[in-house]
């Protein structure tokens, strides 16, 4: 924040508790494909932003603390981001900018939409 302009792709879900909840049981689920996601995010030069992590492990999840999904599975939002410039923002081919990133995080997305296929939510709960 305060940092300029920037585009943002992702799964921000901190005030919905069970879609947070089916993502992380996705990551405990399949941790090589998350990893994978991580991966594919690194490959381009992009990584995961902090997420609004807890403090502790998640309660289900607590034998994983240390390990290698910590961050994940303590985050409640999966967003990668990426500055723009001001040549960038003024540049007609700025849509396409936009189109390659969201390329570049399709993995996540992907991941994502595999976790909260069928979670059903109170949209009376939550922001």
């Amino acid at each position: 924040a305060g940092e300029g302009p920037f585009v943002t792709a992702g799964f921000y879900l901190w005030d919905h508790r069970p879609l947070v909840d089916a993502f992380r049981k996705q990551i405990m689920a399949d941790p090589n494909a998350w990893l994978a996601v991580e991966k594919a995010l690194a490959d381009h030069g992009l990584e995961l932003e902090d997420g609004a992590p807890v403090k502790r492990m998640p309660k289900g999840f607590e034998d994983e603390a240390g390990g290698p999904l910590e961050a994940a599975l303590k985050k409640t939002q999966w967003l990668v981001g990426r500055r723009l410039t001001g040549a960038e923002l003024a540049d007609p081919n700025l849509p396409t900018l936009i189109a390659d990133f969201a390329a570049q995080v399709r993995p996540l997305f992907a991941f994502g939409w595999r976790a909260l296929r069928g979670v059903r939510i109170d949209p009376k709960a939550g922001g």
